[in-house]
């Protein structure tokens, strides 16, 4: 008998064939009113983008079929048009969700409003301590007003997800922060990849990356996230099924747009790319660009539709990556095309970036070995860009 796909399986993979926008991140400022020590964004400009050419572009969302649009920064709420942008998005329909640090939420009235918009927030707290915590994000009094801003949107009853990425400065404080979560009956979820700055800078990953020791430690005291392969959730569809194509979302279902109004496949594939410019070949010129377009020059419907990068993205599978086909980890690892793109500039041949890391995961489950990108790098003595 054959066994039975549960139906919002085959809709998932209807939605994912037609290539439609389902999930847009959008960083609408990097203004902030944190300075996060670790943060990726290497200036905090002020916005170049106005309110009519962000609605012009959420005009496309709605014809293309989003459903979620992400408002991100630096800190959205400093932006003073922000309600106005999302109030056009969610009579277009799209569903919104807010990444905050929720400082500004400790002031009741912008609580409300944020509820009365904004279906889902999701909020930064950096550690269980709050001088450790107000040491990282160089704020004084951020963390309780941080905490009081999570207590109004839970009380306002909008859906909360707390988020903390894991940095060795605040390991030792985040039992701590999973009991007073746990008290509040909040969810609560982890990031452990610190990565570099837009401009390539490595000080936030030297800085604040976990060692292996401490990545050790986490799992210990953390035995829940033991299954991030030191990647978040949604970085992957590890799908090991031959027909399935075996890569995540970015540039099929979803993309990221930066302050600037350049789109890209995720917000990975900007990470340490500095300032690259949206032509037709990328930092290598060896393949398409990752900056695949800019609202301000032509429409995102037609970056959505004609980019080369986007075009490259869906023509290919996992068993198209080179390398990791021969991999002893093919099942196991995210297979990310953004580091993939950082290292070599394509995002079929596998970065050592994604290696190392699924190999230091397989290290910490007692499985030792050697992934197939890192010896490829190595016999061929090639030197990736990060």
């Amino acid at each position: 008998m054959q066994e039975q796909v549960p139906q919002d399986v085959h809709i998932a993979k209807k939605i994912r064939q037609q290539l439609i926008p389902m999930i847009v991140q959008w960083e609408i400022t990097q203004r902030c009113n944190w300075n996060c020590r670790f943060c990726y964004q290497d200036e905090h400009i002020t916005e170049v983008l106005s309110t009519e050419e962000i609605q012009r572009v959420i005009d496309d969302f709605s014809e293309l079929g989003t459903l979620k649009l992400i408002l991100t920064g630096g800190e959205p709420l400093v932006r003073k048009d922000l309600f106005q942008i999302a109030e056009y998005a969610k009579k277009k329909g799209i569903v919104l969700c807010l990444y905050s640090n929720g400082e500004k939420l400790a002031d009741p009235e912008i609580a409300e409003k944020v509820s009365r918009m904004f279906a889902e927030v999701e909020i930064s707290i950096l550690a269980g301590d709050s001088e450790i915590h107000d040491e990282l994000s160089r704020k004084k009094g951020s963390f309780y007003k941080t905490l009081q801003g999570i207590k109004n949107i839970h009380a306002n009853g909008t859906k909360v997800l707390v988020k903390t990425p894991v940095t060795r400065k605040a390991l030792p404080s985040l039992k701590k922060l999973e009991s007073l979560l746990q008290e509040l009956s909040l969810e609560w979820n982890v990031d452990v990849d610190i990565t570099p700055t837009y401009e390539g800078s490595f000080v936030p990953t030297d800085d604040f990356s976990l060692t292996y020791e401490d990545m050790k430690q986490f799992w210990v005291d953390f035995p829940q996230y033991s299954s991030l392969l030191m990647f978040p959730p949604d970085y992957a569809n590890l799908d090991p099924n031959p027909d399935s194509d075996g890569l995540c979302r970015a540039g099929r279902n979803f993309c990221f747009i930066d302050a600037k109004g350049n789109v890209y496949p995720c917000l990975q594939f900007k990470i340490g790319m500095g300032e690259e410019s949206s032509s037709s070949t990328s930092w290598a010129g060896n393949g398409p660009s990752a900056n695949c377009g800019n609202i301000k020059e032509k429409s995102f419907k037609e970056i959505w539709n004609q980019s080369p990068m986007f075009q490259k993205i869906r023509s290919i599978t996992a068993r198209d990556l080179t390398i990791c086909t021969t991999c002893d980890a093919f099942k196991d690892c995210p297979k990310c095309m953004a580091n993939n793109y950082r290292a070599w500039g394509v995002i079929d041949i596998a970065g050592p970036s994604t290696c190392n890391k699924t190999a230091t995961s397989m290290k910490l489950r007692n499985e030792n070995f050697e992934p197939a990108g890192i010896r490829r790098t190595r016999n061929l003595g090639l030197k990736p860009r990060m």
